[in-house]
């Protein structure tokens, strides 16, 4: 035989009432917390969407995370981090700041050790970068690399010795105007 017994309303509304609250709880307390520190580097860490400065702490949510530690003057470096509910996490930044001719091989794909800088210039908060570079074997054959900081990457935006800066839609007024100026050196 099949129980046909109504369930009392009051019984519903204390268990519905209870999972509300349950999930209240969860939503508001159910966290863990990452801390970023000693950063000798104006770097900073993404924990899945989240960035977090060095110094600061966060709350994020229990789960495992592919963590980024990137920033413009340091090698882009990931790893992994699970997070559980109430943990505390620490992430150490140890790397230091590479050196302009470390960038420019970076961004050239040169290797460091047959690169000659001939200047670097920063711009627009140091957002875009003009890197003007020769090799050790060919000193004389010059080019100059522009490059944009794009989610925690330099990406070559145009490159070489005869481009035509006017032309460019994309990249801004003030290296335009740097170039006018250089000219007219």
């Amino acid at each position: 035989m099949i129980n046909t017994q109504k369930i009392p309303i009051k019984k519903l509304l204390f268990v519905f009432l209870g999972l509300f609250i349950v999930g209240l709880a969860i939503n508001f307390v159910w966290y863990g917390t990452v801390t970023v520190t000693n950063s000798k580097t104006r770097a900073e860490v993404v924990v899945g969407s989240v960035i977090i400065k060095p110094g600061q702490s966060q709350r994020i949510r229990p789960g495992n995370y592919e963590v980024a530690i990137r920033g413009k003057r340091i090698s882009k470096e990931t790893l992994k981090l699970t997070v559980i509910p109430f943990s505390k996490k620490t992430i150490s930044i140890d790397q230091k700041d590479l050196t302009d001719v470390q960038l420019a091989a970076k961004i050239s794909g040169i290797p460091e050790d047959q690169i000659k800088l001939n200047g670097m210039r920063f711009f627009e908060n140091e957002t875009w970068m003009i890197a003007t570079i020769t090799t050790i074997d060919n000193p004389s054959d010059a080019g100059t690399v522009i490059a944009k900081y794009v989610s925690g990457e330099w990406v070559v935006v145009d490159d070489g010795t005869g481009f035509d800066i006017s032309e460019s839609l994309a990249i801004p007024a003030s290296i335009k105007n740097y170039f006018s100026e250089s000219r007219e050196r």
